[in-house]
């Protein structure tokens, strides 16, 4: 038997750089890069916060500019309808002055309103039943 022995197979390269020299080349690429991944990740986290910042401003504005719109109607409310800060009917436009009323005088005007409640009421109630009934009038 005679024993047939493979052809002999030759590559031939496609390349002018040794496997030596590529693996080098990928060590040196490899340690650079995660130097270039935390210049990569500081810059992202700076622009994040500039942008943030900037987010927070205009809040802030925004914030500002709706507390003037609200105390300016809080004024204009309060010349008009009266309630805010002490502004009133009494300051507005064409109103004459209240007199000032003495202790009595408040006392009397409050006794004269009460009895036109309940017991003033149940009085003329009670005389009113008295003369409908008949019975109560014998």
């Amino acid at each position: 038997m005679v024993a047939q022995s493979a052809p002999k197979v030759v590559l031939k390269s496609t390349t002018k750089m040794s496997l030596n020299e590529r693996f080098t080349n990928m060590l040196k690429n490899k340690q650079l890069m995660p130097v270039n991944i935390r210049a990569l990740m500081q810059q992202q986290q700076q622009l994040a916060t500039a942008r943030n910042r900037r987010l927070a401003q205009q809040m802030e504005n925004a914030v500002q500019a709706a507390l003037k719109v609200k105390q300016s109607l809080k004024q204009c409310l309060g010349r008009g309808r009266g309630g805010f800060g002490g502004q009133g009917r009494e300051q507005g436009r064409g109103a004459l002055p209240r007199p000032v009323l003495t202790k009595d005088q408040l006392d009397n005007q409050l006794d004269a309103y009460m009895s036109k409640t309940k017991g003033h009421l149940g009085a003329e109630l009670d005389a009113y039943v008295a003369q409908t009934d008949p019975e109560t009038n014998d």
